[in-house]
């Protein structure tokens, strides 16, 4: 009978750590965002397992092109300074307001390796990564999560495009004795256009969009120069 009940315990311990892992199921769908209808799977999302995510799991299944999914590790980091200052330019001049930024960033790390971001932000969730030489990007697109390669996407105005220009940017305006001795630390403005802020429903959701941006940029940079 012990064994029976231990058998058991074994079995439903399993079970559950499976589910907290699951974060991500393939599901038959006939969206696709990129030219080839191979390169988009479409994704279910499991909220409970976010939520494990989100409370501080270390690891999760992440899901492949090919439909099959890899082990990978997450450690959680910041781009927001606990003196963040929010300043909106109003017809009186300039405001500052009070900034709080549901963001939660994770790098995402395979075999010590960080090859993207697991990004969390109000009803958003965004995981951009690369794989085999291929980048890919998990986002939702009209009510559905999307797993594609960036490379072969029909609009080219993803968040993984947003985050290389910013790279781009950055590096061009970046001290080129940057590249032998990194800072530990950037202190950065980021500046929204009325046209992009009324894009999104308040100022502090088109900022966290900004710092969304910043946290893919900070992967690239961690990437390549440590």
């Amino acid at each position: 009978m012990k064994r029976i009940l231990l058998l058991l315990f074994f079995s439903l311990f399993y079970c559950v750590s499976q589910a907290q892992l699951n974060v991500f199921e393939f599901i038959n769908s006939k969206t696709f965002v990129t030219k080839n209808a191979e390169n988009s799977k479409s994704l279910y999302l499991n909220t409970n397992a976010l939520i494990n995510i989100l409370e501080g799991s270390d690891s999760f299944y992440l899901p492949l092109i090919d439909n099959n999914f890899i082990i990978a590790n997450l450690v959680s980091f910041s781009v927001l300074d606990k003196n963040h200052t929010l300043i909106v330019e109003a017809e009186k001049g300039q405001e500052i307001q009070n900034f709080k930024s549901d963001l939660k960033s994770f790098y995402i790390k395979i075999d010590d390796e960080v090859i993207g971001t697991f990004l969390s932000f109000g009803d958003n969730l965004i995981l951009t990564y690369k794989f085999d030489n291929r980048q890919f990007e998990i986002n939702k697109i009209d009510n559905e999560f999307i797993l594609f390669d960036v490379n072969d996407c029909i609009n080219q105005n993803s968040f993984s495009c947003a985050v290389e220009n910013e790279y781009q940017e950055l590096s061009s305006n970046s001290n080129q004795s940057l590249t032998t001795t990194p800072p530990d630390c950037i202190e950065l403005a980021i500046e929204i256009d009325q046209y992009t802020r009324n894009t999104f429903s308040s100022n502090t959701a088109a900022s966290t969009w900004g710092h969304a941006i910043i946290a893919g940029v900070s992967q690239v940079y961690f990437g390549e120069v440590n």
